[in-house]
């Protein structure tokens, strides 16, 4: 990329000092990674401010500083209004917007966000697109992997993995989008077939404070970034049951529900080994059945199937993709034993997951009519963030579990006990309560006290194999724990 390149892009810039055919090899905000060849972007941030680096990075005679404030005059140094959605920019051009040659789709939403991607995939790859995914448990194209530590990642390593996925094949992508990526612009310039909204429950409020701010983060990715793709037809998949879906509008939408929606549909039955939905899309009615067990997994059935509506699918043949799809890991993952316990691993870690979860075990506990069986639940909640969702989270545990099992997640820099004793504030209806800080005792101990027939849920770390104490990251599976158990 040349300068001259930056300046057809922002043709308002005046870059009339630079060398417009001098090459750019990378755009950077890191001040320690800056050179002669790179254009230098001054962010602030919660614990650095970028800006302080401006003068050393001039030194360094960086092609271009792209600031929000600049004391002197430079002719190098351009202010603009917001420089992380142009860091965003520069890198999506950089990389020359690979997303425009890949069939894009973005999810958000609190809950929901890898398991529909994960329906996504496999509906594209059933239709011959191969399609890579971005997301919280990694990067992955087909068999090919690549670790990752966000759900989102930064605007570099973002384009730079587009650009990876379409070298190795790829003709799709679908990436889950978080609310802090969103509120940081780090997928800015990304071009968008679909763009799909799950639903909002409480989260991330050590981050953005209010549910308003929370709900505008997630609300970006339709009312700027799908509104400024430049796809043939792009489309806005919305949760229409979710009372914050109303205000998501799009020039294309398909809004889809049990109660609301242009699609609607209704559980005829659901068990142990997948949900009957039945369907009413306009004037057709139809019968579907998913190998996804659950209510919230209906919902993300639906919104993953009407992805395709922006390839003229029809939505029929899609959602019976799904019937013989496997569960993703650490999503109401049944754990196999010798022993008759119907034992789950689940990565909710709110207030709303956790309901959900436990909402379908007890009323599979309910149609099944096993007397003295129980449902057990065994959870905590991270250390360093949102503190508001431990008592709630004790409240609903224990309103709807026989059993309860308060234990430590990840502790991160918190003191481990603390939370345990923040969760237990909710706890006060509980029938069976037992708080064990130590996951593994917590876990033996809840399967121990458990019998044949009875159900236990082991919830939020699904597929993470580590525990985050203090700044290092211990192995520790619940998978691994549960076989341990009963080997």
């Amino acid at each position: 990329m040349r300068i001259r390149d930056i300046q057809s892009k922002f043709p308002h810039w005046q870059l009339g000092s630079c060398d417009l055919d001098s090459q750019i090899s990378f755009i950077s905000r890191d001040s320690k990674r800056v050179d002669s060849n790179c254009v230098f972007v001054a962010i602030k941030g919660n614990s650095w401010d970028g800006h302080s680096f401006i003068e050393e990075a001039l030194q360094k005679k960086v092609q271009l500083v792209i600031a929000e404030k600049y004391a002197g005059t430079h002719p190098k140094v351009v202010v603009v209004e917001n420089a992380r959605k142009v860091y965003a920019e520069l890198n999506t051009l950089f990389y020359n917007t690979p997303s425009k040659n890949l069939f894009t789709v973005g999810i958000t939403g609190t809950n929901g966000k890898t398991t529909t991607s994960f329906m996504v995939e496999k509906i594209l790859n059933s239709i011959g697109l191969n399609c890579g995914v971005i997301g919280t448990i990694d990067h992955h194209l087909k068999d090919k992997v690549w670790p990752t530590s966000l759900t989102s990642p930064g605007a570099e390593e973002l384009q730079s993995r587009l650009c990876d996925f379409t070298a190795a094949g790829a003709k799709a992508v679908v990436m889950e989008v978080s609310s802090h990526s969103l509120d940081q612009y780090r997928i800015d310039g990304t071009e968008f077939d679909a763009a799909i909204f799950t639903n909002l429950t409480q989260d991330h409020l050590d981050y953005h404070h209010t549910m308003e701010n929370y709900f505008l983060a997630k609300k970006r990715l339709f009312s700027e970034v799908l509104k400024n793709s430049t796809k043939k037809k792009p489309i806005a998949i919305v949760n229409a049951d979710d009372p914050y879906a109303k205000n998501i509008t799009s020039q294309s939408l398909y809004s889809f529900g049990r109660t609301a929606g242009d699609i609607r549909f209704n559980v005829d039955h659901m068990d142990f080994t997948g949900t009957s939905l039945k369907v009413i899309e306009g004037n057709k009615k139809f019968a579907v059945k998913l190998s996804a067990v659950g209510l919230h997994n209906a919902y993300n059935a639906i919104a993953a199937s009407l992805v395709t509506k922006s390839l003229n699918m029809d939505l029929e043949e899609t959602l019976n993709v799904l019937s013989h799809t496997p569960s993703v890991s650490g999503r109401l993952e049944k754990i196999s034993n010798t022993k008759g316990r119907h034992v789950f691993v689940d990565f909710a870690h709110t207030p709303d997951a956790l309901e959900r979860a436990l909402v379908f075990l007890r009323d599979i506990q309910s149609e099944q009519k096993i007397a003295g069986q129980k449902l057990t639940v065994i959870f905590g909640a991270g250390g360093n963030r949102d503190t508001s969702k431990r008592p709630i989270m004790g409240e609903i545990a224990s309103r709807l579990a026989d059993q309860v099992y308060v234990t430590s997640d990840n502790p991160r820099f918190e003191d481990p006990e603390k939370i345990v004793k923040d969760i237990l504030v909710g706890c006060k209806d509980a029938v069976d309560l037992h708080s064990i800080v130590n996951r593994k005792e917590a876990i033996f101990a809840a399967l121990k006290n458990s019998k044949e027939d009875d159900i236990v849920l082991i919830a939020g770390k699904g597929h993470e194999t580590y525990q985050d104490i203090a700044g290092v990251k211990h192995f520790f599976s619940d998978q691994e724990c549960v076989k341990d158990y009963f080997k």
